[in-house]
């Protein structure tokens, strides 16, 4: 198997994670990928929703700044950073 597919496959398992109420397990599974090197628009915004629905805006909100630079056209990257910024408290970012 490719690397690339292995990757996509455990994005796959933080996403299935986060969609089950396991932000926590989305997390290390996401930070386990950027250990190993990986990195890209899915992987920071899946990392920025876990830490958000985990109560970690403030981290959430570098994630996801990081997602939208790495995909800027991306509309859902853009709405879960105005989220993260709201919880922070950072309306008028």
């Amino acid at each position: 198997m490719p690397a690339e597919a292995g990757v996509e496959a455990q994005l796959r398992v933080a996403l299935a994670a986060l969609r089950a109420g396991d932000a926590a397990r989305a997390a290390v599974v996401c930070r386990q990928l950027r250990a190993a090197g990986e990195d890209g628009a899915g992987l920071r915004q899946v990392l920025g929703l876990a830490l958000l629905e985990q109560g970690r805006a403030g981290e959430a909100v570098g994630e996801l700044e990081q997602a939208v630079a790495f995909d800027a056209a991306n509309p859902f990257a853009a709405y879960n950073l105005g989220n993260a910024l709201a919880a922070c408290g950072r309306q008028r970012d």
